[in-house]
């Protein structure tokens, strides 16, 4: 988050926020945020996140489609954080800054805590597998109202260079050529839809019985196969490249589509392309660590990862992954 957005978030319109969702001052403290602003507010038990959206990082009806998604979702069974609609039966409450405008939303805070242990335990892993590939099914009878864009327009580019020291500015060719390979991929019903695109295991709750999915901000229409790259990369190669990394990744692999085939197919030919999706991350997150001045963690990634950034390389073998995840 560029730090210009922090200030123009004043008390006045945090408070009007408050009373449009009903809640006092007392029922809400500030949680933190990365790409948007956010408060943590309890009342009758029940715990909810107060989202606060800045227009330059999405407009009102970019928001209003990723909710209208994740309404969508959730009446399906999907296991995600229920939207909640204001005092005024609106899924967003909009308030001008002395630049742009807020779009404040409002979720069920989702039950359990993050995920750590369980990614070590099969029965989970399958039920993981089976919850992603439930959310790809439902993308394909989706229509919505208001669309989200694809993943190629959104434009972190543009910010990043302001940012990003010259020395790295290879990444952006890098980043052309590999959007360019991607867009060749045949868009077909089973490959490409609207999906979460950032599901690694600080958007997901565990309470033990019951994943929940949250903080669907980056939703666009996308190959599938990049949620299951997402989730492999920042659990096994974002800061572990070393040797046993892709040994974990197939034994967890293995089991997960065992439980997402029960609900999508997946074929070996997107398989194949997630090598294009591990170094698609690699460099988004570069560009984006850049672009909200998180200069440490920054420099700590591409120190552990530039190798195969400007050298193309691939973080796995995908003929040893293919001939493991095989169906049998």
């Amino acid at each position: 988050m560029e730090s210009f957005i922090k200030d123009l978030l004043t008390d006045k319109i945090i408070e009007d926020a408050f009373q449009a969702f009903s809640f006092n001052k007392e029922e809400c403290h500030f949680h933190g945020g990365f790409e948007n602003l956010v408060y943590e507010c309890r009342k009758n038990d029940q715990a909810y996140i107060l989202r606060f959206v800045h227009s330059s990082h999405r407009v009102s009806d970019y928001v209003l489609a990723e909710l209208e998604f994740i309404d969508y979702l959730n009446k399906h069974d999907a296991s995600v954080s229920m939207v909640i609609p204001s005092k005024h039966n609106e899924f967003i409450e909009i308030f001008d800054a002395n630049q742009g405008y807020f779009s404040v939303c409002l979720f069920n805070k989702a039950p359990g805590t993050f995920i750590k242990d369980e990614i070590n335990d099969q029965a989970f892993v399958k039920y993981f597998g089976e919850e992603v590939g439930k959310l790809h099914s439902l993308t394909n009878d989706f229509k919505p109202k208001h669309k989200r864009y694809r993943f190629d327009e959104e434009d972190y580019i543009s910010v990043s260079k302001k940012y990003l020291p010259k020395k790295y500015e290879g990444i952006y060719d890098i980043h052309d050529d590999l959007i360019f390979n991607i867009n060749k991929i045949e868009e077909t019903r089973e490959t490409f839809g609207l999906i979460h695109t950032d599901l690694h295991f600080h958007n997901m709750f565990y309470d033990g019985k019951k994943l929940t999915f949250f903080d669907f901000d980056d939703a666009s229409y996308k190959y599938k196969i990049s949620d299951i790259a997402i989730i492999l990369f920042y659990s096994f190669l974002f800061w572990n490249i070393e040797d046993d990394a892709q040994e974990k990744l197939i034994n967890f692999l293995k089991t997960f589509l065992k439980g997402y085939r029960k609900y999508h197919p997946i074929s070996e030919e997107s398989l194949r392309q997630l090598p294009m999706f591990f170094k698609l991350r690699e460099i988004i997150l570069v560009l984006v660590l850049a672009s909200s001045e998180e200069e440490k963690a920054m420099n700590h990634f591409i120190h552990t990862h530039w190798d195969y950034i400007l050298d193309r390389k691939n973080l796995i073998d995908i003929e040893v992954l293919i001939k493991a995840v095989s169906e049998d």
